[in-house]
């Protein structure tokens, strides 16, 4: 079968799923709650679900047509289907991804991680866990995660060579999950580190905010505990036994190449720490974060860091989209009382589960690395689970970050290569010299064992708090 012809038959098996949906009886015991509307809703949204998984459509495109069936329908009105554009969420992340073009552009996220790597010894002990803390200094301060994996593993790749490791050999897969541990998975655990993070912030109900120190101070154990795991085990899995230091010339030829600091660098770096502060006294200062990356990411713009064609080209404004189109779910579920719904269809049964967080977290990790194999978006894997499980946390007195940022922490796996869009770049990026997907498919089985374990490690404090 044809691609051409896939793509039409998973486009008409949506929308007949779509209309199916939206003509079904009300049942009785949930017609106070639910409408005709209610349906409409649930029947597009699925068939826009659909769509993304059989490729019809890209994402992006998926969910705003989902959006337009909505207004059209008139099932949902045109403010709250297209809500989340209007909202600080969405804001946000366009500043925080200004801020990561300039970050990538002007040259300061690679000078940063030479710095970080030239400070540790020329071995495989000392870069490997250099790569790992320089990523967990510099990813708050950088919300592209596409940036970072494009412009350090090719870095991470040029390590290695300058180690002796043969192209794909074991010391050469390490470096390679060096690297993505500390650019990539210890992103996790700050706000700031990447845009799948201001998604689920946008998720919250009003009273239940999380601003930048929340997610620090929650997240807290799961970043120690884990990315100690995923660092022990890139020692045991792939260092050398003749581990001995080297030459560190392939890094200051690289500094050396770059020069001094230059003034967009400097620019670029002053409104990352700027706005990295406010962000943090957001709550201290009552000064929205949003208006912060936006100002941010105009004063670079202004400055000259980038310009008209970088800002065309280099900002995903697909995700912008992918986001702002799905994001709206949560508002629409609310005023057509899904999630009164869920709480009658689920609310018993879930009770148990809910209830107690030592079977809670396991469970949702569980569940999310099984929804990862059909759903391949990180943001709508984790934003599904939490917006249908919103209603009973407000029932049973979880906090819903809790179930978001669970379910984001175990998004990120490549057990399957299509799974994972920064693993496949850092792939592209480093030419597979570090490794084939079939060498580092192991490492994704040790990130969901340790992931879960860090998940586990935060109940104490989560309790302690009164987010379980």
């Amino acid at each position: 079968m044809t691609i051409k012809a896939k793509k039409l038959i998973g486009g008409i098996l949506g929308v007949v799923l779509a209309v199916a949906i939206s003509l079904c009886p009300i049942p009785e015991f949930l017609s106070e709650v639910l409408t005709r509307n209610s349906f409409i809703a649930l029947g597009c949204l699925v068939g826009a679900v659909v769509w993304m998984l059989l490729d019809v459509l890209p994402d992006y495109l998926a969910t705003t047509a989902m959006c337009v069936a909505w207004v059209v329908t008139g099932a949902v009105p045109l403010s709250t289907a297209f809500i989340t554009f209007s909202g600080s969420t969405w804001w946000l992340l366009f500043g925080a991804l200004c801020i990561g073009v300039a970050a990538s552009q002007s040259g300061l996220l690679k000078r940063m991680a030479l710095q970080m790597m030239n400070i540790f010894p020329a071995n495989f002990r000392g870069q490997s866990i250099a790569m790992v803390v320089s990523g967990i200094v510099i990813s708050p301060l950088i919300p592209s995660t596409a940036a970072k994996s494009a412009i350090v593993a090719p870095l991470a790749r040029n390590i290695s060579e300058s180690m002796g490791y043969e192209p794909c050999s074991k010391p050469a897969n390490g470096m390679f999950m060096s690297f993505y541990t500390g650019y990539v998975s210890a992103g996790m655990g700050f706000l700031s580190a990447s845009f799948i993070s201001y998604s689920l912030v946008g998720l919250m109900p009003e009273g239940q905010e999380i601003g930048w120190f929340d997610w620090f101070l929650y997240s807290l154990p799961w970043l120690v505990v884990a990315i100690l795991l995923m660092t022990i085990a890139i020692q045991i899995m792939y260092r050398p036994k003749n581990d001995q230091p080297v030459s560190k010339e392939s890094i200051i030829s690289q500094l050396k190449e770059m020069g001094p600091m230059t003034g967009k660098e400097k620019i670029t770096l002053a409104v990352m720490l700027v706005c990295l502060i406010l962000w943090m006294l957001e709550k201290t200062l009552g000064i929205s974060s949003a208006m912060v990356a936006v100002a941010g990411g105009l004063v670079l713009i202004g400055a000259g860091v980038f310009g008209r064609q970088e800002f065309r080209s280099k900002i995903a404004w697909d995700s912008m989209i992918f986001i702002g189109t799905f994001l709206c779910i949560s508002d629409v579920f609310a005023a057509l009382g899904i999630n009164d719904a869920v709480k009658i269809l689920l609310g018993d049964s879930l009770a148990p589960l809910i209830q107690n967080p030592w079977i809670l977290i396991p469970s949702l990790c569980l569940l999310t690395f099984v929804i990862r194999f059909v759903v391949v978006s990180w943001t709508a894997s984790a934003v599904l689970i939490t917006t249908i499980l919103l209603p009973l946390c407000s029932v049973y007195g979880v906090h819903p970050w809790i179930v978001a940022f669970t379910c984001y922490c175990s998004t990120n796996t490549w057990n399957v290569i299509y799974q994972n869009t920064p693993y496949i770049a850092a792939l592209v990026a480093t030419d597979n010299k570090l490794g084939t997907h079939n060498q580092l498919l192991p490492f994704s089985v040790v990130y969901m064992i340790t992931s879960t374990i860090g998940c586990m490690a935060c109940i104490p404090l989560w309790m302690l708090l009164g987010l379980c």
